[in-house]
């Protein structure tokens, strides 16, 4: 019986499929979803001297955007679902992130976009996510054609 399934929030095709998924895995065992939206915030190339205000600022920005985002999908859930929201801002990639609020919470199931086919650098994709999650994973491609 699934308790606490994680859904990490994700734009486009596969990332609608994964949010239904959820929802479906949620709703037929009575669980509480959390969604997650995960920011990079590992500072890039160009906050280096002197870009330091500006990418605080855009950190900012898309932290509040994460939340309008987690609040828009919250409002629009079946009746039925409990929720939970949560966006993740470290200074880490965003695998390394989700990694980590796994093992500190009690989730027992993570709903993810399948994973590329392009490799990505430690910590910064799904499939990175996929072979290290402590809990089983679920994922979800967006449909072909």
């Amino acid at each position: 019986m699934i308790r606490q399934p994680v859904l990490v929030l994700t734009s486009g095709d596969a990332g609608r499929r994964a949010l239904e998924l959820a929802i479906s895995v949620t709703q037929a065992h009575r669980a509480c979803l959390t969604i997650m939206h995960v920011l990079d915030t590992s500072p890039p190339w160009w906050a280096g001297t002197g870009g330091g205000a500006d990418f605080a600022q855009a950190q900012r920005e898309a932290h509040r955007d994460g939340e309008r985002l987690l609040a828009a999908v919250r409002d629009e859930l079946p009746g039925d679902v409990l929720v939970r929201t949560c966006v993740l801002h470290g200074a880490e990639r965003a695998g390394v992130q989700v990694l980590r609020a796994l093992k500190r919470g009690d989730h027992d199931l993570l709903v993810v976009e399948a994973p590329s086919a392009w490799t990505g650098p430690a910590g910064h994709g799904s499939g990175w996510l996929v072979r290290h999650s402590p809990v089983p994973v679920l994922t979800v491609r967006a449909p072909c054609g």
